[in-house]
């Protein structure tokens, strides 16, 4: 979509395919993470966050599928929570975009559910409400009708878990035929999953034979062993990131973006192996952006709502458009 003729390459739909991995999955390093300038902070002189208007390469256009029953071209949407986050905190999210006149759904996870993840349990728990969900959004449409995935942060590969046709701990979920488009809002799409406090492997069952023992422990391996990248092709993908904060291993001082720095550098190096790269505070850049999705990246916009950072994260009033104009809601 268009932007202003002045978009430099943080405000513009950026895609690679001469990039090579270094120890995760293949996937898209963006200009923005080699060499983005780090962001004004807003308690310095001088800060003011421009408004973007996304530019999206190899727009899809329109898909019929998605317009409600009446043909008006609104769009059913699923929002999807982000780890350890509940439905709750997408209210906000939820009403900016029925206000555009779409019918949203939340899908209706609890905080607690999470814990069982934590101690090796699947992500079965999570796709079964997911499906649950999207059937309730698609009961009074018309058969062929799909809808609109917008998935937060771990968010992100659940849905694309849920696309799949595979077994996955035993039950496949087959959602591609009901999906036209995902869009992932800081979702680490390739994780090397090195946390500082560990991580036990997963315990699936039901699931093809000949998967490695990565992909049997890890449900991000087992996505992008199966479904790599932007692999359905009748599904219209976009990744977005935001770039608000570049990591820093110095121990924190007694200022908000000191401790920001710090805390986004052992996230980022959990994630992607480099602490000192850019990223949302929580995702580096280089996770978030699909291999051979539309991608957008998004100045001075943060993870989730935090104290640390006085800057809007993807929920913002002020941040959606950017993301949702650009797939048309």
């Amino acid at each position: 979509r268009g932007g202003s003729g002045r978009a430099g390459p943080c405000q513009a739909v950026l895609r690679s395919e001469t990039q090579s991995p270094r120890r995760h999955p293949p996937h898209v390093r963006s200009a923005c993470a080699r060499a983005a300038p780090a962001p004004r902070p807003r308690s310095q002189p001088g800060y003011r966050r421009e408004r973007l208007r996304p530019t999206v390469l190899q727009s899809s256009g329109s898909d019929d599928s998605t317009r409600d029953a009446g043909g008006t071209g609104k769009q059913t949407v699923v929002i999807l929570p982000g780890f350890f986050n509940s439905a709750q905190l997408y209210e906000g999210m939820a009403a900016e975009l029925r206000a555009r006149g779409h019918r949203v759904l939340v899908v209706p996870i609890y905080v607690s559910e999470w814990v069982q993840t934590v101690l090796g349990s699947s992500f079965t728990f999570y796709l079964r409400k997911l499906q649950a969900t999207v059937e309730e959004a698609l009961a009074e449409q018309p058969d062929g009708y799909k809808v609109t995935l917008v998935a937060h942060s771990a968010g992100g590969w659940i849905a694309r878990l849920y696309l799949g046709q595979e077994r996955y701990d035993g039950h496949v979920y087959g959602g591609v035929a009901k999906v036209s488009t995902l869009v992932t809002l800081g979702s680490p799409h390739y994780s090397l999953e090195e946390y500082p406090f560990g991580r036990i492997a997963e315990k699936r069952q039901g699931e093809a034979e000949d998967l490695g023992e990565d992909e049997k422990g890890s449900s991000i391996r087992f996505c992008n062993k199966l479904y790599p990248g932007s692999f359905h092709p009748s599904v219209r993908y976009l990744s977005v990131c935001g770039n608000c904060v570049k990591g820093s291993p110095d121990f924190p001082k007694l200022q908000r973006q000191s401790i920001a720095e710090w805390f986004a550098f052992s996230s980022y190096q959990a994630t992607c192996g480099r602490g000192e790269v850019h990223g949302d505070g929580v995702c580096p850049l280089e996770s978030a952006l699909l291999e051979d999705s539309e991608q957008l990246i998004l100045p001075l916009v943060q993870h989730a709502p935090s104290t640390s950072m006085d800057l809007p994260w993807y929920g913002d009033e002020k941040v959606i458009p950017d993301w949702a104009e650009a797939v048309g809601l």
